[in-house]
């Protein structure tokens, strides 16, 4: 009993110090609750809504940056969609087609390829004023009998052959030349080789004559007034400078191939009326344009020396290069409605 009373002032000693050191400040845990982020700078995690410069609204990727939102688009490349409004490269209105063109808005013409109407003016492919018709083509606006050939039964034309006429049936035939020995496919004086190899000239029987005298004009086998054929067709005679002159008794003015008031060309080209001293003249109040004394869609000189035709305007204008497109590089709708440019072949490409 002593021995444990001997030991107590210890113990409780002990014991103070232990109660001591448990309330120290020192040793009070101090772990407080923290927030993680993602992007622990920006105080924001991956995906969460961010604001780029100048206040646009983005979204924050992957590595801390803020990308601006993705908007979908059909046509990414033009940023818009399909039946958007657009304007065309030669001023159209129209609107965004599924292939990512503007393509010209259909109401606006009744021929969107031409971007004209039905009735508008046009010129046709010969260069002739035209109207659109109701299948959107020029046709021409002058009455032919043959509107595809723009000509007349009977107008003169090409063939392969050589001359032709326009047929009844809108066909350029060949027109057999006529001779006055069409055994020989000759013409009386024409010249010509005998059988034994000499030199000679188609007589009046249509036999090749030797020449066994001097012509007078050696060059065509003929004498001052042989009967002859001028380069047209027309019957004539040998003058005095070795020339077929057409016979003056055909017409009232031979130079001019007609009659006194019959039409004839100027040396302009112009239509005119011959008058009784055989001149060709014109009257300005005949022409759409009087100060030319043209009318339109004639022929007329520019001032490069270049053949154009007269416009509405009665101005001298140079034929486009291609009549239903325009010049050559100018801007065009292609086929499918897409924009083009006119190529050389006269093509929308």
């Amino acid at each position: 009993m002593k021995t444990t009373l001997k030991f107590l002032p210890c113990l409780f000693f002990v014991a103070l110090t232990i109660l001591y050191s448990s309330c120290d400040p020192n040793n009070i845990d101090e772990t407080q609750l923290r927030l993680v982020f993602d992007c622990e700078e920006l105080e924001l995690n991956f995906g969460d809504d961010c604001i780029i410069g100048q206040g646009a609204s983005g979204t924050l990727d992957s590595n801390c940056v803020c990308v601006p939102f993705q908007v979908a688009f059909d046509c990414p490349n033009l940023a818009a969609n399909f039946e958007d409004p657009c304007v065309t490269a030669n001023g159209f209105e129209g609107f965004i087609s599924q292939d990512c063109s503007c393509q010209i808005d259909p109401t606006i013409f009744d021929c969107p390829d031409l971007q004209v109407n039905i009735g508008d003016s046009c010129i046709t492919a010969a260069g002739f004023e035209g109207v659109v018709d109701q299948a959107c083509n020029c046709a021409s606006n002058v009455s032919y009998d043959c509107p595809d050939l723009q000509a007349n039964f009977g107008d003169n034309c090409q063939t392969a052959a050589g001359p032709g006429q326009i047929n009844q049936a809108c066909e350029c035939v060949f027109i057999e030349p006529q001779f006055d020995c069409p055994s020989l496919a000759a013409n009386i004086g024409d010249a010509c080789t005998t059988a034994d190899g000499n030199s000679g000239s188609i007589n009046a029987s249509c036999e090749c004559e030797a020449n066994s005298n001097t012509f007078d004009c050696p060059q065509v086998g003929a004498n001052f007034g042989d009967h002859c054929i001028t380069f047209d067709g027309y019957e004539g005679f040998i003058n005095d400078d070795c020339d077929c002159e057409i016979d003056p008794t055909i017409f009232d003015c031979s130079d001019l191939r007609t009659n006194i008031g019959g039409s004839c060309l100027t040396a302009l080209g112009q239509v005119g009326v011959a008058n009784q001293d055989c001149e060709c003249e014109v009257e300005p109040t005949q022409f759409d344009c009087p100060d030319l004394m043209l009318n339109f869609n004639w022929d007329c000189q520019l001032s490069n020396g270049e053949w154009g035709f007269v416009n509405q305007n009665c101005e001298c204008e140079s034929y486009p290069d291609c009549p239903q497109l325009g010049n050559v590089g100018d801007p065009c709708t292609t086929p499918n409605g897409g924009t083009g440019t006119v190529t050389q072949d006269c093509n929308c490409e």
